[in-house]
């Protein structure tokens, strides 16, 4: 396995507290430590100020990336940009957009990996976002340095 995202939407995240996110966190790299699986922490919240904190937190307890899903039920493309950008700049840690379960257009995935400088990672579920067409797209788009991973690898 190359690598672990938690929690994201299987992990009902928005069942757990924000206790129980930062502590299961840290239980997550402490057993990734010294291993060759990457762990990603799903930094999504409530609000900004909740993905902040987990994005700081992520960065300080050794994280080897981050992964965000949009917030929920915002669809204007300049909202979504500046949520990323606030993530990508709070922390110098790789950072996976998230496009599901509000589908990302490929105008806005390719100038968050122009202007967001640590993202370049796009996760979504199998078949969704990225269809041959739209992956041979995200190469000019992206200067080819963005990547796709889904649920089954990239």
């Amino acid at each position: 396995m190359h690598g672990v995202i938690w929690p994201q939407i299987a992990s009902e995240w928005t069942s757990l507290s924000k206790q129980e996110r930062l502590d299961g966190a840290e239980a997550m790299v402490a057993a990734g430590k010294g291993g060759k699986t990457a762990i990603t922490i799903g930094v999504q919240g409530p609000d900004m100020a909740t993905v902040l904190e987990y994005t700081k937190h992520a960065d300080k307890i050794g994280a080897d990336a981050l992964c965000s899903l949009p917030p929920a039920n915002v669809t204007d493309e300049n909202a979504l940009f500046d949520y990323y950008k606030a993530i990508g700049t709070a922390s110098d840690l790789p950072l996976f957009v998230q496009s599901q379960p509000i589908p990302l257009s490929m105008d806005l995935i390719a100038r968050m990996f122009k202007e967001i400088p640590r993202s370049g990672r796009s996760r979504t579920k199998p078949g969704t976002l990225w269809p041959a067409s739209r992956k041979s797209a995200r190469a000019p788009a992206t200067g080819s340095r963005c990547s796709a991973a889904t649920a089954c690898g990239t």
